[in-house]
C-alpha cells in the first residue's frame, strides 16, 4: 500500500509581540511535540499594493507572458476585477505591513494585529478576497536558514510604524506516511 501525500499541521502559538518597521527581533516557542523553535524576525515595512500591482500590470514582460494564457480583453478585465476587489480589501492610499523572517524548523508563520484578533469576526463577501504572499527576494536570511514572508492581512496608514500583535500560529508541512492498523 503506497499513499504519498503532504497535509499541514497548524499549531496555535498566541505569542505576544511588538511588530516595527525597520526592526529585528527574535521570538522562541516550543512546539507540542516538545522541539525548541527560534524565528528571526529580519524586516518589518509597508508596502503599497496598488503601486505594486499597477507596476505588476504596466511590466511589459508580465503582460507579455499574461498574454499567452488570456485574450487582450481577458487580461483588461482581469485587471479591472482587481482594481474592483482591491478596493473593498485595501483601499487606494493604504499599505499592507510585510514580514521577512527565518525559523529553524521548516514552518510557515502566521501574524496578526492585536486589534484583528481582539475585533468581531466580520462577514466578507467571498468575491472580495484577495490573497497576497510574500515571497522576500532574497532566499537566504541573516542567519543562514530559508527566508521567508508573512503579510498581516490588514490595511494600515502609510505612516504606520508599528503594532502590537501575535505571531499566531505556525503550519508544518508533514508527509502522510501509511500506518498498518491491523
Amino acid at each position: 500500500m503506497k499513499l504519498k501525500g503532504i497535509v499541514n499541521r497548524e499549531e496555535i502559538l498566541e505569542l505576544p509581540l511588538s511588530l516595527t518597521c525597520g526592526r529585528e527581533d527574535e521570538i522562541s516557542f516550543r512546539l507540542s511535540d516538545g522541539r525548541e523553535v527560534s524565528s528571526y524576525i529580519n524586516n518589518v515595512y509597508l508596502v503599497d499594493i496598488w503601486k505594486e500591482l499597477e507596476d505588476m500590470f504596466e511590466d511589459e514582460e508580465y503582460k507579455r507572458k499574461a498574454l499567452k494564457y488570456v485574450t487582450i480583453e481577458e487580461f483588461e478585465k482581469m485587471k479591472e476585477d482587481t482594481w474592483e476587489v482591491l478596493e473593498k480589501v485595501c483601499p487606494k492610499g493604504k499599505s499592507y505591513m510585510y514580514i521577512d523572517y527565518e525559523v529553524t524548523e521548516d514552518l510557515q508563520l502566521d501574524f496578526y494585529s492585536s486589534s484583528f484578533l481582539d475585533s468581531k469576526p466580520k462577514v466578507r463577501d467571498e468575491s472580495s478576497t484577495i490573497f497576497f504572499r510574500n515571497k522576500p527576494e532574497m532566499t537566504v536570511g541573516k542567519h543562514g536558514l530559508k527566508l521567508r514572508g508573512a503579510i498581516i492581512q490588514e490595511h494600515f496608514e502609510p505612516d504606520t510604524i508599528s503594532l502590537e500583535g501575535e505571531l499566531f500560529a505556525c503550519i508544518e508541512r508533514i508527509e502522510m506516511k501509511p500506518v498498518k492498523l491491523y
